[in-house]
């Protein structure tokens, strides 16, 4: 068996091509623009339709399942190759801006007091969330047949425990994904 040493005389762990980061907050946030839209079209489609017949049942239940199912993925993908780049020197991110809220002593309540979530901690929540929900707008037109439709909204809902402290984070996906283009390469 033969060790590889990747050829790079920073002496950086890591080789990742800033593209794939790229490609996944492009997905993420066409996502979250896109979400409302297929939901729009779907009942623009089906104004008349009853179900079985109605396509909103199969084509909403697919969007929607798969919209839950992608964006841990890219969230988690986004924040560990961030985390990993900046600790090893690779990227730099300067930007304090706000990406979200977090709570980091809730004492069973959101009194506790909240402080601004900058990219580098939001990228921490992601990674050692033990819970993630998610802001879906509902729309009610479909609920008189039973059906429960509704849309992404772009905040994500991170909660977890440091130390014996619980704390929860509201994630803004735009603010996010601006941040994530922002660091420095």
């Amino acid at each position: 068996m033969s060790e590889l040493k990747p050829d790079d005389e920073n002496g950086r762990p890591h080789l990742i091509d800033p593209a794939g980061l790229f490609d996944d907050v492009y997905t993420l946030m066409a996502i979250y623009l896109s979400s409302r839209q297929f939901l729009e079209m779907d009942i623009a489609d089906n104004v008349d339709a009853e179900p079985p017949f109605s396509g909103i049942r199969y084509w909403h239940d697919l969007t929607l399942g798969m919209e839950l199912e992608k964006v841990p993925k890219l969230l988690i993908s986004i924040a560990a190759t961030l985390r990993i780049k900046n600790d090893d020197g690779g990227w730099h991110s300067n930007n304090r801006r706000s990406v979200g809220r977090l709570w980091p002593d809730l004492n069973g309540t959101l009194s506790a007091g909240d402080t601004s979530l900058t990219l580098r901690e939001a990228c921490n929540k992601i990674i050692h969330a033990t819970r993630v929900n998610y802001d879906v707008e509902r729309v009610g037109r479909f609920e008189s047949i039973g059906r429960k439709c509704g849309y992404l909204n772009p905040w994500v809902y991170l909660y977890g425990t440091k130390g014996n402290k619980d704390w929860k984070a509201i994630l803004d996906i735009t603010a996010f994904c601006k941040c994530c283009l922002e660091t420095t390469f």
